[in-house]
């Protein structure tokens, strides 16, 4: 009976030993699968925002008469980043003006769109987003549009009459 004790705890060790080995190269693979998912993101994202900030930076320049010409796009949680003159320093798009956030969000989105047909070219639905701009930043992002308007058809839905003497 001791001797059948030691028989049925001998293939309890056994078949525990080979769900251990089962669960351990599991957990190697979700680990590799988890790394290269990881890596592969990475690098996903550091491409976009390598992409993301090179056009912000083109559109805001033009926009602001070079004020903001400088972006930088978190590769985390893609928050942005631009350098102020004024503070010496770079700051959140988020510590600016409510106009001037706009307008860094417009230029993202309008980045965005290039970035996600991958070159094709839908048109782009515009629905008042220039409320909070003032006259001089109004005509600069118009002149844009009309450049971005060369590839992509643009529809501007609005209720100012601003857009009439442009």
């Amino acid at each position: 009976s001791d001797n059948n004790q030691l028989v049925d705890v001998e293939e309890e060790l056994k078949d525990l030993e080979a769900r251990r080995a089962f669960w351990e190269r599991k957990k190697n693979v979700y680990e590799l699968t988890r790394k290269m998912l990881e890596q592969a993101h990475k690098q996903t994202m550091s491409r976009a925002s390598d992409l993301l900030e090179s056009e912000i930076n083109r559109y805001m320049a033009h926009i602001t008469d070079n004020r903001y010409n400088r972006v930088k796009i978190d590769e985390n949680d893609l928050s942005v980043l631009t350098f102020s003159a004024e503070k010496n320093d770079w700051v959140d798009v988020k510590d600016l003006s409510r106009a001037t956030q706009d307008q860094f969000y417009i230029c993202a989105r309008l980045a965005l769109v290039g970035l996600i047909t991958e070159g094709k070219h839908p048109p782009l639905l515009l629905d008042d987003p220039f409320v909070n701009f003032h006259a001089k930043r109004l005509r600069k992002m118009i002149s844009l549009l009309q450049e971005i308007a060369a590839e992509y058809q643009i529809i501007l839905f609005t209720c100012s009459d601003a857009y009439d003497y442009l």
